[in-house]
């Protein structure tokens, strides 16, 4: 895709016949996800800003939903499996986030809660390129930061229930409001959903993916001069199918039903406990920070082994993670200097208990695995005048992996059934952020950036090291830190009389000691470093208020995302230099029209149409299976009558597209994993 054909776009803007509301809802924005407050032109990254009312009006009801209108990101949510994200085509890591997500400055990095529900969201931020200076670990790729409604005195809520086919039903709720007026206030609610499966087992007459999950929440608020605190709790609990596969080959017409055969139910059980208490005291313009949470996930599964209607069994899969985190930190802003602060010190435990259990061939494995950081950070924001502003940062981290592993395998007694291995790694380094913000005419930027991420080091406990000649070492596969390097420069414009925003960036991303996993001729699991591996595209988000009643949202992303250099002696490698990276497309563009008109004093019709456009999907780096190019449609109206009762109808994936978002290999074929079929459905809510 060529950058040039985006400009007509970009140049419908001027004509539209707009307003300059648009423009005051973007200067009332405030970005949290670089911890000192800040506007997006003030941002010296490509950012892409999602307010509740874009949520609602566009039917958002998760994560990867939303992340599909945002340039080169890629989400696979498969129902109780991982969920990867892949950002300006990087390759993922099989057992790590490559972002982090933090939820009112909490964090979560399981890869199996990412895909969290869009419930009583003020904004979501999402901004690309390592943000290391500010978060620290897993934060090679990016970061995405999703803030909460804050209650107020007066008691307000919502009940929301929705029906859609697949046999979806859905409930939502939410109330909050003041105990005691001005100081004490109280947030509750939660959400069920319950669904049909979207892939049916032939064999047993029954779906391979059915959902039936909920989540509660409670959250307390608290103020008294110069001190604010916050007590979140939050408990989830899921009982859903396991991994909708079908075979690969040959690839599905529109409209096909999704089926396989299988001789197990699928089964995926999962319970989330968490906790978290924010602390905020000011003090002149310093404001002192204590953040502490933990988090508790407690999964289980059980599927068919070959994923076939062979008669090899089941496998028996449990993960028990422990997250501790704890941060302090100090912010200085001040009307009467040119400098913003920022400082702080962290601590993250994290631990695993696992195991995995193969009665058929008497194969088990037990592992606990550990990491544990401690991080510095200093983080400097100067205006040096009326229009140049400099940051400049830097974080210190140390970090430590264990792994304590046990493997059985009667098949395979070499050098004997059971063996077990005990493996540390350690590491420590700085990483740091410069960049300058230049504006140049009223409300139009210029900035360049520099920025290092960095992924954590870690051991794979699901794949025993055997070494060349056949030997196991009852340790799993070891692997390395990733460190990225972007440099990005990026222009950003609020057009006042267009009631328009422009942000354009281009970018260059280095990613060094790419740990690769693959398999051996003879099948023997490897972890191989990859030197490097490249990005460099362009990235552009869109925003008009075109009519008073309709605004136009439209973002596009490119890369050319590749393995720069590599090891030549690794004979076996299943890459070679300048191969793409597979699992993400190369180009994406997302377009929605939102619509909002008042019809009477009492009624307000709101509607929207989104297009959802990926260029080709290569599932291995050869490029020898593909996923040709998609659009997906999808739309949403809504009637609402006197603030208080809504009803909308809406449709996801309109023409039931066929595309598939992600393979497996299996001994003998290949398996696919395809985008939900076409759901219509209506949702009925109240709110006061």
């Amino acid at each position: 895709m060529k950058l040039y054909s985006l400009i007509p776009l970009v140049l419908i803007a001027p004509c539209a016949m707009a307003t300059d509301a648009l423009l005051d809802d973007i200067e009332r924005i405030t970005i949290t996800s670089q911890r000192i407050d800040k506007t997006p032109l003030d941002v010296s990254s490509n950012i892409t800003v999602f307010d509740e009312e874009t949520i609602r009006s566009l039917n958002i009801s998760n994560l990867d939903e939303l992340l599909n209108f945002v340039p080169n990101f890629n989400m696979q949510a498969i129902t109780g499996d991982y969920a990867y994200i892949q950002v300006r085509g990087l390759p993922r890591n099989y057992e790590q986030s490559t972002l982090s997500v933090f939820i009112d400055g909490v964090p979560y990095s399981s890869l199996y809660g990412l895909n969290l529900p869009m419930n009583n969201i003020a904004s979501v931020e999402v901004i690309k390129g390592p943000q290391g200076n500010l978060f620290g670990r897993n934060t090679r790729d990016g970061i995405i930061v999703i803030n909460t409604k804050k209650p107020t005195d007066d008691i307000s809520g919502l009940a929301e229930v929705g029906f859609a086919e697949l046999g979806q039903t859905s409930i939502k709720g939410n109330v909050s409001g003041a105990l005691i007026s001005d100081k004490l206030w109280l947030n509750l609610g939660g959400n069920w959903t319950k669904r049909d499966g979207t892939v049916n087992n032939t064999l047993l007459n029954s779906d391979v993916d059915p959902i039936n999950e909920y989540a509660t929440y409670a959250k307390l608020y608290f103020e008294a001069d110069n001190l604010s605190a916050r007590l979140s709790l939050n408990y989830d609990e899921k009982d859903n199918g396991l991994a909708p596969y079908v075979v690969a080959q040959p690839p599905l017409d529109n409209g096909d039903d999704l089926e396989i055969g299988l001789n197990i139910e699928n089964e995926f059980k999962q319970t989330n406990i968490g906790y978290a208490l924010s602390l905020d005291w000011q003090i002149n313009h310093w404001t002192l920070s204590s953040i502490t949470s933990h988090l508790e996930i407690d999964t289980k599964a059980v599927f068919d082994a070959d994923y076939s209607d062979q008669p090899y069994g089941s496998y028996h899969s449990s993960i028990h993670e422990k997250d501790l985190y704890q941060e302090f930190k100090a912010t200085y802003q001040s009307p009467n200097s040119d400098i913003d602060w920022l400082l702080g010190a962290s601590y993250n435990r994290n631990k695993q208990n696992n195991a995995n259990n193969y009665p058929l061939f008497a194969m088990t494995t037990r592992a606990k695995l550990e990491r544990t950081n401690h991080l510095a950070y200093v983080d400097l924001n100067w205006q040096l005048n009326d229009v140049l502003q400099v940051q400049v940062g830097t974080r210190y981290f140390n970090e430590d992996v264990s792994a304590d592993t046990h493997y059985a395998n009667m098949g395979y007694p070499l050098p004997s059934i059971e063996t077990s291995a005990k493996t540390q790694q350690s590491d420590d380094r700085f990483l740091s952020k410069a960049a300058i913000n230049y504006q140049f005419i009223d409300n139009q930027r210029l900035y360049f950036s520099y920025g290092q991420g960095y992924l954590s080091a870690g051991t794979s406990w699901l794949m025993e090291y055997t070494d060349d000649i056949g030997i196991r070492h009852g340790m799993g596969l070891d692997y390395k830190p990733e460190l990225s390097n972007n440099f990005e420069l990026g222009y950003k414009a609020d057009f006042d009389e267009l009631a328009t925003s422009l942000e354009l960036s281009i970018f260059n991303t280095e990613l060094k000691d790419y740990q690769h996993f693959h398999a051996t001729v003879f099948g023997f699991s490897r972890v191989t470093n990859i030197d490097t591996v490249k990005s460099q595209g362009a990235e552009l988000n869109l925003t008009s208020r075109i009519l008073d009643s309709v605004t136009w949202q439209m973002s596009a992303g490119y890369n050319n995302a590749h393995v720069e250099s590599l090891n030549t002696r690794h004979s076996n490698l299943d890459t070679s230099k300048n191969d793409k990276i597979p699992m993400t497309p190369r180009y994406s563009v997302a377009n929605s029209l939102m619509f909002s008109n008042q019809i009477s004093s009492d009624i307000q019709l709101d509607a929207s149409i989104s297009w959802q456009h990926s260029g080709d999907l290569y599932f291995d780096f050869k490029e020898t299976q593909k996923q040709s190019a998609s659009n997906v449609f999808n739309a949403n109206l809504s009637l609402n009558f006197q603030e208080a009762w809504t009803a909308s109808l809406w449709v996801n994936n309109l023409t039931d597209q066929r595309v598939q978002q992600f393979r497996i290999v299996m001994p003998g074929s290949a398996l696919a994993n395809y985008i939900t079929p076409r759901q219509v459905g209506v949702t009925f809510a109240r709110s006061f």
